[in-house]
């Protein structure tokens, strides 16, 4: 039989009260009566009831993040080190991607809130917002449920985490210029690449390099980033464009150009040299090592699990502001 409150109130010789304020961490209890409950509750070996805890407290302890993918390096990492900040402050985690498919994310809004989930943290949305998405956004930000967006996602109302996109792309381009190129391509999404691709212009321009399109491959593909950036790199190659190094849009894309260019006979970098941005992990352990834009992944996990927390413990669910945290140049093999 299911051991319950009174009974470990019972054993420790305590209030149920008192046994309620242990276990959800409220107020000030003496050491001595607190190491009596733990050892009641660890002899009862006692579970607390959490349908029972939420109905009381109004809180389920669980936070909803949903990024784009998790089949991404950048998320999957990103996810870990959220998952772990919040476990640290007594919170779950409930993860799940939309694949920049409507449907699914306004079914996924609409779960969070049927779960009643304490805050919710936004990856990018799909570009192609519809009334049901809208609707669905809607219905959050009237039962003031705290959220917090990533990557540019922009809601009003809420506060934004993000990374220099722009400088970190110009930096890793202005590294290529110096290194001698002057024909740098470029291959990105237009979800996740935007401000990357005006910082590649924006270096090229105040280089006084004039911007070749033929090698600018820009496309709203939503699917394997490494798939994509093999084709593109065959597209690029096929085109007969010159060029002598590749600015990729994110890592998995680069690993798919270089993959490409090395069936195609061309060795990287000596023939070709590929940067990428994100410095997911693998990046560090393929071969050639990519050199890559790094993004503070553990700084950009702890900075919105904080201000989640703080919109939720302050009430306040309404902060409009945009953090930006700065990116670095990671210079490797390629």
């Amino acid at each position: 039989m299911r051991k319950t409150i009174k009974d470990v109130a019972r054993e420790a010789n305590v209030s149920i009260a008192t046994v309620s304020r242990v276990i959800n961490g409220k107020d000030k209890v003496k050491e001595e009566t607190k190491i009596k409950i733990m050892n009641a509750i660890e002899k009862l070996n006692f579970i607390p009831d959490y349908n029972a805890r939420t109905m009381v407290q109004k809180k389920t302890k669980m936070i909803g993040f949903m990024p784009p993918e998790l089949a991404n390096g950048y998320w999957s990492e990103l996810s870990d080190v959220i998952q772990n900040d919040l476990w640290k402050k007594g919170y779950a985690l409930l993860v799940t991607s939309h694949n920049m498919e409507i449907d699914k994310t306004v079914s996924i809004l609409d779960l969070f809130l049927e779960r009643n989930v304490d805050g919710i943290i936004l990856g990018p949305l799909t570009k192609n917002k519809n009334d049901k998405m809208t609707n669905a956004l809607d219905r959050l930000l009237l039962q003031n449920v705290p959220i917090v967006t990533l990557q540019g996602s922009s809601i009003r109302g809420v506060t934004s985490v993000d990374v220099d996109n722009q400088g970190g792309a110009m930096s890793v381009v202005q590294y290529l210029i110096e290194s001698g190129h002057k024909q740098i391509a470029f291959i990105g999404t237009v979800n996740s690449s935007r401000e990357r691709e005006f910082g590649y212009r924006n270096a090229l321009m105040i280089n006084h390099i004039m911007i070749n399109e033929e090698i600018i491959i820009l496309s709203d593909y939503n699917g394997d980033f490494t798939t994509f950036g093999y084709n593109a790199a065959y597209q690029l190659v096929e085109s007969k464009q010159k060029f002598s190094a590749v600015f990729c849009g994110n890592d998995l894309i680069a690993f798919g150009v270089i993959r490409a260019l090395k069936e195609i006979g061309l060795a990287v970098p000596e023939d070709i040299s590929i940067v990428g941005f994100d410095d997911i992990s693998a990046s560090s352990l393929r071969s050639p090592m990519l050199t890559t834009i790094r993004q503070p992944i553990k700084e950009i996990g702890s900075t919105v699990v904080d201000v989640l927390l703080e919109q939720m413990e302050s009430g306040k669910k309404t902060i409009t502001k945009k953090i930006v945290l700065p990116t670095e140049l990671v210079v490797r093999e390629t």
